[in-house]
């Protein structure tokens, strides 16, 4: 059976502490939502160096509050030294509504 697709909000914290509100498709991946609607995902470097959407290069790095499930076994290699609600944003699939920060790596 075909799953639904249903239309959810998507709320992104900026470092600088601009919220950014869209709406989104379940099963979209989040880094090319956030992209699609002119969100920040990058740092400096991870603007020159980012691997476009592979998972290799660790730079879209966002803090997810809901609504992208689990992390996946790559995710908790790649990303084992980091809090558990960071996630890849390339490895991402909206579930439901989704609450994330971004670079929560340039965070204090």
């Amino acid at each position: 059976e075909a799953v639904s697709v249903e239309t959810v909000a998507v709320s992104v914290q900026t470092p600088e502490g601009k919220t950014i509100e869209f709406e989104a498709k379940t099963g979209d991946v989040l880094r090319e939502v956030l992209l699609e609607n002119d969100v920040d995902v990058y740092d400096w470097y991870g603007k020159g160096m980012n691997c476009g959407g592979a998972g290799t290069c660790l730079t879209c790095l966002v803090e997810v509050d809901n609504g992208c499930g689990e992390r996946s076994d790559y995710e908790n290699k790649r990303l084992k030294n980091k809090p558990a609600n960071w996630r890849l944003a390339c490895q991402s699939t909206i579930e439901g509504p989704t609450s994330v920060k971004t670079k929560p790596q340039t965070r204090k």
